[in-house]
C-alpha cells in the first residue's frame, strides 16, 4: 500500500471532485459559497433545535393529561367489567329462556330476552376491550410525554 500526505491526498480529492463535476453529478463550490452553504447549515441546525424543543414542550402539556385521562378510562372500564361479570350468570338464564322460547316456536323477534341476554353477554367483553386499549394509550402518551 502506497503511503500518501495530506497534500497528495487533497490533490487526490479534487481531481476525483473536478471529474464528478465533468461527468455533471456535482458541483465544486467556491471558498465562499463553503461559508454560506456553512452558515446555512448552521442556520438550519438552530431552527432544528427551536423546533425539537417547542414540540418537546408541547408534547409534555398534551401528553401528560391524555395520559392521566386514558388511566381513569381504563380503570373505570375495567370497574365496569368487574361488575357486569357478574351479569354474565344472568345472561346465560335469558339465552336459556329465549332458546326455550325459540324451540316452543316464537319467532327470534319477538323474544324479549334476547336482547338482554345478549347485552348481559356482551358488555362485560367490551368493558375489559375498552380498558385494555386504554391501557395501551396510557403506556404510549405516558412513555412519549418527554
Amino acid at each position: 500500500m502506497e503511503y500518501r500526505n495530506d497534500k497528495q491526498e487533497e490533490q487526490l480529492v479534487k481531481e476525483i471532485s473536478e471529474g464528478i463535476v465533468k461527468l455533471g453529478f456535482g458541483f465544486i463550490p467556491t471558498d465562499a459559497e463553503k461559508e454560506e452553504i456553512e452558515k446555512q447549515r448552521k442556520k438550519r441546525r438552530k431552527i432544528e433545535k427551536m423546533k425539537n424543543r417547542f414540540l418537546g414542550a408541547a408534547r409534555s402539556i398534551v401528553y401528560t393529561p391524555l395520559g392521566i385521562a386514558f388511566h381513569a378510562v381504563s380503570f373505570v372500564a375495567r370497574g365496569i367489567g368487574y361488575i357486569s361479570s357478574f351479569g354474565l350468570i344472568i345472561g346465560v338464564y335469558y339465552l336459556y329462556q329465549s332458546i326455550c322460547a325459540f324451540t316452543d316456536g316464537v319467532p327470534i323477534g319477538e323474544i324479549a330476552t334476547i336482547r338482554k341476554a345478549v347485552a348481559f353477554m356482551i358488555v362485560p367483553f367490551i368493558a375489559y376491550a375498552v380498558s385494555v386499549i386504554a391501557e395501551k394509550l396510557q403506556s404510549y402518551f405516558e412513555g412519549n410525554a418527554f
